[in-house]
């Protein structure tokens, strides 16, 4: 039964005169407005200031409800669709489809909003969810051999690794007890070009795929011509391959390539340099948001970069590669990829309860009060030890064993640890499941 039909049912059970919220989730209501659930349109314009009323915050929530029952049709789709695309690629370990719940979308409506957007239509609120339909991509981790092979074939400055800095990299990477604070420093920074082709090795697989579908697009939209690609530096050999029956057409509209001030992203310098000659074969503005590796970012900062380079660095390290595209159907979606680890689904939550989201349950009800009472220092303290966590299990995922596993600084209280945050994750996820055994969403009185 969809949302709509629900709460059309709980009107029966509710005099108009009353205010009501829909509970949408056993721990987390949203507002409705129960007198217009049906009728399309707005009663007036919603912005920042019109938001605080509460019969607006009624009517946007409506307009949630009305998008997150037509995108549930959706996902029997894009399911079949995420499978014909990549369920052939044996590099992919997991793959998950979702559709955006009412909720989400409408914490994402108010978000915009409340940064300065205007809605004067149902189709602008809607336009905010670019990520309506989710699709999330895990990739298999490298092993030791690959890291190995890695490093004979990096270059810095256009020359190989000498073999004495092979050594001490591969000395590294096997995680040598025996390195000092000197020795590990410099081959940090030698396993910098090793990291990213181990990078590239990863994710190419997804990669090459996802790109011609983006290339498949394009040219059924006619905005481009195989001519037009082929000066723009793509092969013959390379284009030849748009025929195999997996390559689904798919608008790229923007690719955020995110990584922490010294990680590593999913996807390499070399692939990125790819999308742009897709733009230039196209003319289309894809927007690109992605850091080159050759920026040093642990020296000199993020101060001179520019505004996409600098969207691309996450302070709490979060690490992941999202394309946002236009499926054949004309449907938004989200494109993730990402390696084995999870520690990407629950670090969120630290990013949530600083920005006071209605997403989280009870259960993360005391780690929220931790973050909130941080101030602005020790948060970007504690961001820093977030990094060390990312890049700990991205080394893990290239198949190198570096160093310990962070530990959270003593001034910090114990329930901000990255074991805590993943004990929580579990907690909320297994109370949701008992919950969600006995509950439907339904309409609730407004004391």
């Amino acid at each position: 039964m969809n949302y709509v039909t629900l709460i059309t049912k709980g009107v029966q059970a509710l005099t108009k005169s009353k205010a009501a919220v829909f509970r949408i989730k056993p721990e987390i209501v949203m507002p409705v407005e129960v007198s217009t659930l049906g009728k399309k349109g707005l009663a007036k314009i919603i912005d920042k200031e019109a938001l605080k009323a509460v019969d607006v915050q009624g009517e946007l929530g409506n307009i949630a409800i009305r998008q997150a029952d037509y995108l549930k049709k959706k996902i029997k789709y894009a399911k079949k669709l995420a499978n014909d695309i990549f369920g052939d690629i044996s590099e992919v370990k997991t793959h998950s489809v979702r559709t955006k719940d009412a909720n989400s979308i409408y914490s994402k409506y108010e978000k915009n909003i409340q940064d300065g957007k205007v809605v004067t239509s149902e189709e602008d609120a809607h336009a905010f969810i670019t990520d309506s339909i989710g699709m999330r991509f895990q990739m298999k981790d490298l092993t030791i051999d690959d890291a190995m092979q890695a490093v004979k074939k990096a270059t810095i400055n256009g020359k190989n690794l000498t073999t004495s800095e092979q050594r001490l990299v591969k000395r590294l990477f096997r995680n040598d007890p025996t390195l000092t604070a000197s020795e590990i420093e410099k081959a940090e920074e030698l396993a910098k070009p090793v990291k990213m082709l181990l990078a590239e090795k990863q994710s190419q697989p997804v990669f090459e795929r996802m790109l011609l579908c983006n290339i498949k697009s394009a040219l059924e939209r006619k905005v481009t011509t195989l001519e037009k690609l082929k000066q723009s530096g793509f092969s013959e050999e390379f284009l030849s391959r748009l025929n195999d029956p997996q390559i689904k057409p798919l608008q790229l509209t923007r690719i955020c390539n995110y990584k922490g001030l010294d990680g590593i992203p999913y996807y390499s310098d070399n692939q990125m340099i790819s999308i742009g000659k897709l733009s230039l074969a196209t003319g289309e503005d894809i927007v690109v948001q992605h850091c080159p590796s050759t920026k040093n970012l642990k020296k000199y900062g993020t101060d001179m970069l520019s505004k996409a380079e600098k969207s691309a660095i996450k302070p709490s390290g979060y690490t992941t590669t999202q394309m946002n595209v236009t499926l054949p159907d004309g449907s938004l979606a989200e494109v993730q990829f990402r390696g084995s680890n999870l520690f990407a689904e629950y670090e969120h939550i630290a990013y949530d309860s600083r920005q006071g989201k209605n997403t989280l349950g009870k259960t993360f009800d005391n780690y929220k009060k931790a973050i909130e009472s941080l101030k602005n220092d020790e948060f970007k303290e504690y961001n820093a030890y977030l990094r060390k966590c990312y890049n700990y299990y991205r080394n893990q995922e290239l198949g190198i064993m570096v160093g310990q596993k962070p530990k959270l600084p003593a001034k910090f209280p114990k329930i901000l640890s990255q074991e805590s945050m993943e004990s929580l994750y579990k907690l909320n996820h297994e109370n949701n499941q008992i919950a969600m055994q006995s509950f439907t969403p339904h309409l609730e009185l407004v004391a």
